[in-house]
């Protein structure tokens, strides 16, 4: 029999895969490191975009902007559902955040984590009511995120850190390698 050849666990720096699959209500801009990697303007669609990242290094960003109603958005980054603990977010008005804030050495400690208004299996959330469904391709465990006041706060700027601002400017910046983007459109079940 052949032996099994196991594929070695990436180290901090290595540049690998990082599927990422989102919505928000009601647009985003999604971010590498300062970089656009896409952006999607429906909340009963959800996004698929697979950049490369540095394990244990880059930053995930998103620009989420509301047009009234409840906001948030969701979504799975590398396998992981969304969940408050993971996030830094804070809101600014729209085109009034820091001219950086999306970069790898950004500064955020003064960002607070953001609420979580429900599961995406969570039938009382307005998203599950509105849609009639949860979001296929997200997993029921991953957490509709915002801040503080998702009816009002209508252009939240949140980030996703693997590790500390120290250990994050002390690697050499690399660009996030192009990515492809596919969406898929959600239908209400009846």
């Amino acid at each position: 029999t052949q032996a099994a050849t196991s594929k070695p666990l990436p180290v901090r720096g290595d540049l690998i895969d990082y599927p990422i699959k989102i919505t928000c209500d009601n647009s985003f801009r999604l971010y590498i490191n300062g970089k656009e990697i896409g952006s999607g303007n429906d909340w009963t669609k959800v996004y698929s975009f697979n950049p490369k990242v540095r394990f244990g290094v880059d930053t995930i960003a998103i620009e989420g902007h509301d047009a009234g109603g409840p906001a948030a958005f969701i979504g799975v980054f590398n396998g992981v559902g969304s969940k408050p603990s993971q996030w830094l977010c804070k809101e600014f008005p729209i085109s009034n955040p820091p001219s950086n804030w999306n970069a790898n050495d950004f500064d955020d400690s003064t960002w607070k984590s953001p609420l979580s208004y429900g599961k995406n299996s969570d039938t009382t959330t307005v998203w599950f009511r509105t849609k009639g469904s949860s979001l296929g391709d997200i997993s029921g465990d991953s957490e509709w995120l915002w801040t503080n006041d998702y009816n009002n706060h209508d252009h939240v700027y949140c980030r996703l850190n693997q590790v500390s601002l120290n250990e994050r400017v002390s690697v050499k910046k690399v660009e996030p390698v192009p990515t492809t983007t596919t969406s898929k459109t959600e239908t209400k079940s009846s």
